[in-house]
């Protein structure tokens, strides 16, 4: 399973199609895999788009404490 997840993390920064990458993502953060919590840091600095950036934010919110997530919504204000 987790090979299954690595090649997802690995496609989604590969993919240029935002409905893709957006599909991947939401997968990710139900299946929460095991090393997301990098995944979930670097997709939020990546993306430009807000929704983007917020799920990314949902999905890091599994791994990190309240106050690392803060860290990160407050960079969206």
């Amino acid at each position: 399973m987790e090979t299954q997840h690595e090649e997802l993390m690995e496609s989604y920064f590969r993919e240029k199609d935002i409905s893709v990458r957006y599909a991947i993502l939401k997968q990710l953060i139900l299946d929460a895999p095991a090393n997301g919590k990098d995944f979930f840091l670097k997709a939020f600095k990546k993306e430009r788009y807000l929704d983007m950036k917020l799920s990314s934010a949902r999905g890091y919110a599994v791994y990190a404490t309240e106050e690392e997530v803060s860290t990160l919504m407050n960079k969206l204000l």
